[in-house]
């Protein structure tokens, strides 16, 4: 098991269902440009991001075995990607609130950790519209409290491609 920020990130977005399937090829790109490897990591990462979907979703198994991406818990999925979204976007506006309460949407119950946390959160403020200081301050010290958690160490470009995604 791999668990480098790289692959943990990685790892996160897949637990989540974050990452579209044409996005795969490239993260498999990054994942060979840190050193993991395998023959599936290899074929998805040569492949065009214009390949077909089940092509692409028959590799990705493999490599993230070949990668040694770990099973996470939905906690430290969301902790992950928080962290990245916490340093790929500049403070205010609720960013990171915006992101896990997406992944919340997908999901038939957000539970009761960040990403419900998060999914709570956002509906206050779209029903007091930040009208509210107090919604408003509990929201601005969770985003705050999620920007302390330590920084990822991957590279822009994954951190990016990770990112946009959410």
């Amino acid at each position: 098991m791999n668990t480098s920020d790289e692959v943990l990130c990685v790892a996160a977005a897949h637990h989540l269902g974050a990452l579209p399937w044409k996005d795969w090829p490239r993260v498999a790109a990054q994942l060979v440009a840190i050193g993991c490897e395998g023959n599936d990591l290899f074929t998805l990462s040569s492949l065009p991001g214009s390949s077909s979907e089940w092509v692409i979703e028959e590799l990705v198994p493999g490599a993230l075995a070949d990668a040694g991406v770990p099973s996470l818990t939905d906690e430290q999925a969301a902790e992950a990607i928080a962290r990245l979204v916490s340093q790929v976007t500049p403070p205010g506006g609720h960013p990171i609130i915006a992101s896990l309460a997406k992944i919340a949407d997908r999901r038939p119950d957000p539970g009761s950790g960040l990403i419900g946390q998060a999914h709570t959160m956002r509906a206050h403020l779209k029903v007091s519209n930040d009208a509210t200081p107090t919604g408003h301050q509990a929201a601005d010290a969770f985003e705050a409290r999620l920007r302390s958690l330590p920084p990822m160490n991957l590279p822009l470009s994954l951190a990016q491609i990770l990112a946009r995604s959410l």
